[in-house]
């Protein structure tokens, strides 16, 4: 069987059912109505697994993610510019005004949460790696360091997926577990392709 299961696991009820987020062990599966038509069965010996298929809520929870980012853009904003001003390991920053710290970093936010409205938008990644080129060039003049460039990307993704994508997650019941992960997965990968 070539299937990616999870491995965190919670044991349910009294003939102790071996779930594991969106998987069901031994015997029928008692699915709850929101996950009808979005299943597949496996059988393995005289054992049925049960695998919910989250993917396409997971798609849409993360695109709505997007949108909430779109929606928070300068909020979102001033929290990494806060971020950054507060960080005493970025001393460059302390010379810069906020317009000169923002920079770039309107541009990044817009094609982030355009790549988590579509998350295999090539287009999308490569407006993301000219901005950012253009981003650490500006740092450069500014009289940054190289480690405190990648110090301010590092203190800016944690920002936003600490305070942002958990802020989000608590709105709105759409980002379950499946989908905060996919969400997770979306922003350190541009963040990764920003450094």
């Amino acid at each position: 069987v070539s299937r990616k299961f999870t491995s965190a696991v919670l044991l349910l009820g009294a003939n102790q059912r071996l779930h594991s987020f969106g998987l069901e062990f031994f015997g029928h599966s008692t699915l709850p109505k929101a996950a009808e038509g979005l299943t597949s069965e496996t059988k393995i010996g005289a054992t049925f697994i049960t695998r919910y298929d989250q993917s396409r809520s997971a798609v849409g929870a993360v695109a709505g993610f997007g949108d909430f980012v779109l929606a928070h853009r300068d909020q979102i904003l001033h929290s990494w510019i806060a971020a950054v001003d507060k960080n005493p390991s970025i001393s460059a920053s302390d010379n810069l005004t906020y317009t000169q710290l923002l920079d770039h970093l309107p541009e990044l936010c817009t094609e982030l949460a355009a790549l988590l409205k579509q998350p295999n938008a090539k287009g999308i990644k490569r407006e993301a790696r000219q901005d950012a080129r253009a981003h650490g060039w500006k740092r450069w003049r500014q009289g940054y360091k190289l480690e405190e460039l990648i110090r301010e990307i590092c203190l800016i993704r944690r920002n936003f997926v600490d305070t942002w994508l958990k802020t989000f997650a608590a709105e709105e019941r759409c980002l379950d577990f499946d989908a905060q992960n996919a969400a997770r997965r979306v922003v350190e990968s541009f963040f990764d392709n920003v450094i």
